[in-house]
């Protein structure tokens, strides 16, 4: 996940090379490309203080974002709670699917984020409740998703205008497609499907 990516060796290290090796065959600065949750990846690394303003400068370019989740949204948490990623996933392998996904350490940087959405916008309402982008852990426990609470805890602070990477970026993405802006579940458990 997003805490991981500094460590030694890790994905941070590994892109450093590889953009560097592509300023070598290139003879200049690149551009970068991240495309949906490679663009944050990407943006993390360049505002992380992983590299200088300097090695950016001699680096970097610019920044694209492809369909950059850089703030969150509400399919990955409906995901989370239900194991139904849009019609992905056929229902027979939803539960399986669920499994899996809540042991994933990438998916809880994917939810809303409070710094971009705010902390009080509606993401899930039950029978009992109403949970908002700042209730996501609580919700996640309730739902029995306790490790990717855990995770969203750790990573919900790098989103937003806490992955600015102080280089040019270009954000392409969609429009007029249909989006999950909140989830409404029956009843009060969320054992059962909405």
């Amino acid at each position: 996940g997003p805490t991981s990516f500094r460590a030694p060796g890790a994905t941070f290290d590994r892109l450093k090379t590889l953009i560097e090796g592509a300023v070598a065959s290139s003879g200049g600065p690149v551009i970068a490309v991240g495309m949906s949750m490679g663009a944050p990846v990407l943006a993390l690394f360049l505002s992380s203080g992983h590299v200088s303003e300097e090695w950016k400068a001699a680096h970097i370019e610019g920044m694209v974002s492809i369909s950059g989740v850089m703030g969150g949204a509400v399919s990955p948490l409906f995901g989370l709670l239900s194991g139904a990623w849009a019609q992905l996933i056929p229902a027979v392998f939803q539960s399986t699917v669920l499994k899996l996904v809540r042991t994933m350490g990438s998916i809880p940087w994917l939810l809303p984020a409070e710094n971009v959405f705010g902390s009080n916008r509606v993401v899930v309402r039950n029978a009992n409740r109403t949970f908002t982008t700042g209730e996501v852990g609580e919700l996640l426990r309730q739902a029995g998703a306790s490790h990717s609470a855990q995770v969203w805890e750790e990573v919900r602070h790098l989103s937003g205008d806490s992955l600015a990477p102080n280089v040019s970026v270009l954000c392409l993405f969609g429009t007029d497609v249909p989006t999950l802006e909140s989830v409404e579940w029956p009843g009060d458990s969320f054992d059962d499907p909405p």
